[in-house]
């Protein structure tokens, strides 16, 4: 059986789980655990999700060196049916359901179903309300209304909340995902702007949600920041490679695929080497999976929660690469740009504050600053405007056999590199074009 894309497993979790740490095994499990890394951010994301729903969890470190660590991370990949080198963290046990990653916990708390599988496993604090809590639509104003989910505390909100401030302007956050009743019809549903800092891949029917917000205020000329259209170019992974070509871009070879019968179909298509597998719906990589073994790849394809939350994956040809780019860009010209080296095995690349954390094996940081060609800079351009977007990033690497540039991602949610790193502070120049397209005196 499957719920809400989910694994389902047994009643209760029969293969034992050994807690790291500790020399005893755990024979039944608790009605939710968490399996993290204690250095993992995507895990902090996820503790705060469960904390958020007042769900009460037990933790389980696989992320140390100890035999007993090696052993969960292998009774953990074991659970999940996926080999211990591609396993990945966090992942979640309620009651009889695996939960993949930090995005599919949030996909289950934005349709309020992980409040309801927690509490189904008795796993909901009894003196915290069972009512949840909504936000108001704000009084109209003249204010900068970002449109958000989760805490206001991640880069990508407060970097931006403090260059704005620094200018002078008022801010008025909106948690969409929190958002309560409200009247379509009225009035008072006016901002000096609105910016839509909502990732791309929160799950469908709060994507829906969103894109009727954004249509709203679009309606009563509301100034805009990454508006509706620019939501549908961003939130597939198939959308995106149609939109790279559509402007004269190469893309990696891939094939579009929602069931095991089309994984089969895909297979002789792709030819010979490594595969990726990528859900289509997704951010930071997660869901990502690398395949040489065909027949591995179609017994992936067969199980409905590989496709992530739309259901939709890519095949895609895999490229060993050394190095990926990435070029930043605000309305109608490049901002800055940079490249990030690849660990081996890597099968994506990551968030700009995630990467600016890693180091080379000399110290340096694998994030450096680069020159964009004038060809590139025009083409990255384009594909902004064909999205009808203001911001945004996007991806390619260089295919070492042809030298070809090949672009695989397009981002409205990313993280601008350090200043000091680029020679420039991108968040203010993105504060000072949002004030320039607002509405206030």
């Amino acid at each position: 059986a499957q719920v809400l894309g989910l694994s389902a497993l047994s009643s209760q979790i029969s293969s034992p789980i050994l807690m790291a740490g500790s020399s005893s095994v755990v024979q039944a499990a608790p009605m939710v655990t968490l399996y993290a890394k204690s250095t993992c951010p995507f895990c902090e994301d996820a503790r705060e999700t469960l904390r958020a729903e007042h769900v009460t969890f037990h933790e389980v470190e696989v992320g140390g060196s100890t035999p007993e660590h090696e052993r969960a991370r292998e009774q953990l990949a074991e659970l999940f049916g996926i080999p211990i080198a591609e396993l990945t963290v966090p992942k979640v046990a309620i009651g009889g359901f695996l939960i993949a990653s930090s995005e599919e916990l949030r996909d289950l708390r934005a349709t309020s179903a992980l409040r309801e599988l927690a509490r189904r496993a008795g796993a909901i604090d009894p003196s915290v309300s069972s009512v949840v809590v909504r936000q108001p639509m704000p009084e109209a104003c003249d204010a900068v209304c970002i449109l958000h989910t989760g805490p206001t505390t991640t880069v990508w909100l407060d970097e931006l909340h403090q260059r704005l401030v620094s200018l002078g302007a008022t801010v008025r956050f909106l948690d969409v995902e929190r958002l309560g009743t409200f009247d379509p019809a009225s009035p008072s549903l006016n901002f000096g702007v609105v910016v839509n800092r909502v990732s791309d891949a929160v799950p469908p029917p709060l994507a829906r949600f969103l894109s009727s917000v954004l249509s709203i205020f679009q309606m009563r000329n509301v100034p805009l920041i990454n508006g509706a259209q620019s939501c549908l170019a961003t939130s597939s992974k198939v959308v995106q490679h149609a939109l790279f070509e559509s402007q004269g871009l190469r893309t990696p070879r891939s094939m579009t695929v929602r069931c095991a019968a089309d994984v089969e179909a895909a297979i002789p298509l792709m030819g010979e080497g490594t595969v990726l597998f990528k859900p289509n719906a997704g951010s930071f990589g997660k869901g990502i999976v690398k395949f040489d073994d065909r027949n591995a790849l179609l017994e992936h394809g067969k199980r409905p929660s590989s496709y992530g939350n739309d259901g939709i994956a890519l095949v895609q040809r895999f490229l060993a690469v050394q190095k990926t780019y990435r070029v930043f860009l605000l309305r109608d010209r490049v901002q800055c740009a940079v490249a990030v080296s690849i660990d081996e095995g890597q099968t994506s690349g990551q968030c700009m504050a995630s990467a600016q954390k890693r180091r080379r094996v000399d110290g340096a940081s694998v994030v450096e600053s680069m020159e964009v060609e004038d060809d590139v800079q025009a083409a990255c351009v384009r594909v902004l405007q064909a999205a009808q977007a203001d911001v945004a990033s996007i991806e390619y690497l260089v295919d070492p056999e042809s030298g070809d540039r090949l672009y695989y991602d397009f981002n409205l949610l990313s993280t601008y590199p350090d200043s000091k790193a680029v020679g420039r502070d991108c968040w203010l120049e993105l504060a000072a074009y949002i004030l320039e397209r607002s509405k206030r005196p």
